[in-house]
């Protein structure tokens, strides 16, 4: 047995040197097998809030295979003396694509889906922000145009399925924004833990009182909904909106940390160490509203009115600010309401580094995560859960994987959350 570093996740992969290794349509088993799984678990969670959970449109197995096969090959590519990432995303009818859902440029003539076709196409999306769309023809698969998922969130998702290759050799497969399998180097990773799927455990306690920091992000309603419940979903707003500060890192691969202080802490330690801002970007005040927006819009308001307002374009900006702050070295720090107080702030790194725990795919602590062999980014951020036990920190590496350190009871956790699939990740 080989024990090789992997590629994602911070864990490590055995690969069986007499023949174990996987091929990459086995990926598409292994996505079979955690989609039946996720759709339990979330009919099992809708049923808990109170909520129906819609079945997703069915698998085209035979399609899936065949795409998952070309864009392998795709993905090693040479074109204009380099390899370029690409990623598809699949649907069945045309529709799919040129609902609000997306925002999409249709070819005048399909190109038919190969991997010399591809690999002169890669460089035409905004990979991952666009994807090639790829539907079924009448001689096979074809590329129909440039798609761009627009305006998701929680309350408007998709559910059409991407095969991103980041990276020769390595292919990640997913529903809507959420990261279900990945190949990489012979073997298949463990699924990345679904970070709001354990509601009993302590795993979310920061990111809610975060989100409570900002005040209710809807009008009070007479749902039936436990105020439990509420708070529960408003975390996950909050989570997904500074996901999409985490994924544009991930996108532009210099790596970062945005690390954000408990209630009580004190920020000026930390700031004397830093580039501090004469005063604090309204980041949080602007999630906020823009939150709110999108809750009124579920109400009955204008989806094209909202989508395309000043506030959309504020909140856009705000994004794109934090994530030019982490190309310095050093941390963009939070305040716990989400103000951007600094970047390049040097986390104080300890002489005994904080033992820190993996948490496995199925959402629970597992064994140690081997925190000594990783870069000072991140014995930075696992320094930094630590001491602020009421902080969380973000961290992306160069390689475009992202994950979360924060403390859980005793211990810190490293918490992985793959690689994000594209501008808009929700899970």
């Amino acid at each position: 047995m080989l024990v090789v570093p992997a590629v994602g996740y911070g864990a490590r992969m055995e690969v069986d040197v007499r023949g174990s290794s996987k091929y990459p349509k086995d990926l598409v088993s292994a996505f079979l097998k955690r989609e039946a799984l996720s759709r339990a678990i979330w009919g099992i969670t809708g049923l808990r809030i109170g909520e129906k959970i819609d079945s997703p449109p069915p698998i085209n197995q035979s399609a899936l295979e065949l795409i998952v096969e070309i864009m392998f090959f795709a993905s090693m590519a040479v074109e204009e003396g380099h390899v370029q990432p690409v990623g598809v995303v699949f649907a069945e009818r045309r529709e799919e694509f040129e609902s609000s859902h997306w925002s999409f440029i249709a070819f005048s003539e399909p190109r038919v889906f190969a991997v010399g076709e591809i690999a002169k196409l890669a460089a035409v999306p905004d990979f991952p922000r666009s994807l090639l769309a790829v539907m079924p023809g009448d001689q096979g698969l074809s590329i129909v145009g440039v798609a761009s998922p627009g305006g998701q969130s929680l309350f408007r998702k998709d559910d059409l399925i991407r095969v991103l290759a980041p990276d020769p050799g390595v292919l990640v497969l997913g529903r809507g924004a959420r990261e279900v399998a990945r190949y990489v180097r012979g073997q298949i990773l463990d699924q990345p833990p679904y970070y709001w799927g354990h509601r009993d455990g302590q795993e979310q306690r920061q990111l809610l009182s975060i989100a409570a920091s900002l005040g209710p992000l809807a009008p009070d309603s007479q749902d039936g909904r436990s105020a439990a419940i509420k708070a529960y979903l408003q975390g996950q707003l909050v989570f997904n909106q500074i996901l999409h500060v985490v994924s544009e890192m991930s996108r532009l691969r210099h790596g970062g940390i945005v690390a954000i202080l408990g209630p009580n802490d004190d920020a000026q330690v930390l700031l004397a160490r830093s580039r501090a801002l004469e005063l604090p970007m309204e980041y949080g005040a602007v999630v906020r509203d823009q939150l709110r927006a999108e809750s009124d819009w579920v109400r009955g308001g204008d989806w094209e009115k909202f989508k395309n307002g000043a506030l959309v374009e504020k909140l856009g900006w705000m994004r794109r600010q934090i994530v030019g702050f982490t190309a310095v070295d050093g941390a963009v720090l939070l305040s716990h309401s989400l103000q951007v107080l600094g970047f390049g702030v040097k986390l104080p790194v300890p002489p005994v580094l904080p033992d820190v725990v993996q948490i496995g795919s199925d959402g629970t602590p597992g064994g140690r995560w081997p925190l000594e062999i990783r870069g000072t980014r991140h014995a930075a951020a696992a320094s930094f859960a630590e001491q602020h036990p009421d902080g969380v920190a973000f961290i992306v590496s160069q390689d475009g994987d992202a994950a979360v350190f924060q403390s859980v009871g005793a211990h810190v956790v490293y918490w992985p959350l793959g690689v994000p699939l594209g501008d808009m990740r929700v899970s």
